[in-house]
């Protein structure tokens, strides 16, 4: 992995703790009681419990099955999480980006 992909996916780790703190107390947050997190997150690390919170409460899905925290987090998916922990709103007007459908 690159130094690159290696800052994005701390990105990507960092944006779910922020959510998980500013919607759900995650020190309040139940992870016994949260579906299973990814295969690919260990109970052991520091970001187990955000990702179960954000798995439990719809704003990731993973990628396949797997969350892969040593992926690169794409812009879409950035904003995916964004949107949803806005609780999906419907949009009003088209996006004047390119690469927006």
């Amino acid at each position: 992995m690159n130094h690159r992909n290696n800052h994005r996916s701390r990105f990507l780790i960092t944006l779910l703790l922020l959510a998980a703190l500013f919607v759900g107390n995650v020190r309040t947050y139940d992870v016994l009681a949260a579906p299973a997190s990814f295969p690919d997150v260990a109970k052991s690390a520091y970001y187990y419990t955000p990702v179960s919170w954000a798995l439990d409460n719809g704003i990731t899905t993973g990628r396949g099955g797997y969350f892969q925290p040593n992926k690169t987090c794409t812009r879409a998916e950035a904003v995916t999480f964004l949107y949803r922990l806005a609780g999906a709103p419907k949009a009003d007007a088209a996006s004047s980006f390119s690469d927006v459908q």
